[in-house]
Order: C-alpha cells, then structure tokens, then sequence
C-alpha cells in the first residue's frame, strides 16, 4: 500500500511539473508544508474519482488474500481435478507426488499468484486514475500557454556563413 501511494505521489508529482504546476517539493527542505499538502491532498481526490469504491477494492483484495492464507491448510488441495493430473505427470518425469509435496508446492505458488493478481489490480486502477489527473490538469488555464509571440533578430559573424561545411542530404541516398 504504501508503495502504491509512493506512486501516486510521484506520477502526481510529473503530471503538475507537465502541465506548469510549481515545484512542489523544495529541494532544501524535506519536510512538506501545508500548501503542498492541500494540493497533493487534491490531486489525490481527483486520481480516486470515488474514493469509497477504491477503498472498497482495496479491503476485498485484502481480505481476500488473508482467507487464501487461511483456508489453504485446511482446505484438501489433493480431492479435486488438479491433483490426479499433477501426480500423472510426476509419475513420467520420475518424481514421487505426495499430498504433502503437493501442497507445499501450492502453497509456494502462492505468493507468484498473489504478486501477479496485485499487479493487476494496481495496473487496473492505477491507469485509470492517473488518466483522470492529467485530464484534468490538461484542462486547467495553468497548462495552456499565452500565446506570445516573440519576434527577434538572428545575428550571425560575418566571416562564417551558414553553407560552410553543411551538406543537406537529399532523400533516398
């Protein structure tokens, strides 16, 4: 969770620097005061859109993996349509299947099943909200420019010209 946020902080932190925000953090002072606080505390509001239904998310994902953890000891992982097939094959290749083998095999896959489905979760939700900051931001007056034109004059040496050893390739060579 806290790396989540890490993240929001500092894609936050880009798309303010993209589209003319200040600096938001000074660099001689590492402590936050509370400008920076209400406007990281808005850009946040904007990235949730409806913060109940990310909290919401957040706890079934949580609870979710806290039962998988639970239930995985208790439950039989050797009845069902996995484990007969699992104990085929490491029959051919010559290795003893065991219930017990089984299920600390499972019970390693685990955590890769886990990162893979907190991944996805975070890319699910992170895209979309950082999505509806930089729209938002995009649309502000902060990011679009003046439109000032600034009209000057090129002065060049008189000894050097603008052909000395430039050669202009042509297309197709």
């Amino acid at each position: 969770m806290a790396q989540y946020v890490a993240h929001m902080l500092s894609i936050a932190q880009k798309l303010a620097y993209l589209y003319s925000w200040p600096d938001l953090f000074s660099v001689d002072n590492d402590d936050l005061d509370d400008a920076t606080k209400g406007v990281l505390t808005l850009f946040f509001g904007v990235m949730f859109g409806t913060q109940s239904a990310n909290a919401a998310v957040g706890k079934v994902a949580g609870m979710m993996s806290e039962q998988v953890a639970k239930k995985l000891p208790q439950k039989a992982l050797t009845q069902g349509v996995v484990y007969p097939i699992v104990k085929r094959v490491a029959g051919y290749l010559g290795v003893e299947m065991t219930k017990q083998t089984f299920a600390k095999s499972v019970s390693k896959a685990i955590p890769l099943v886990g990162a893979a489905v907190s991944g996805g979760l975070t890319f699910a939700t992170f895209r979309p909200m950082s999505r509806r900051l930089k729209t938002h931001l995009s649309g502000l007056e902060l990011a679009k420019p003046a439109g000032q034109v600034i009209t000057g004059e090129v002065v060049q040496d008189e000894g050097s010209s603008t052909a000395d050893g430039a050669r202009i390739p042509q297309p197709g060579r």
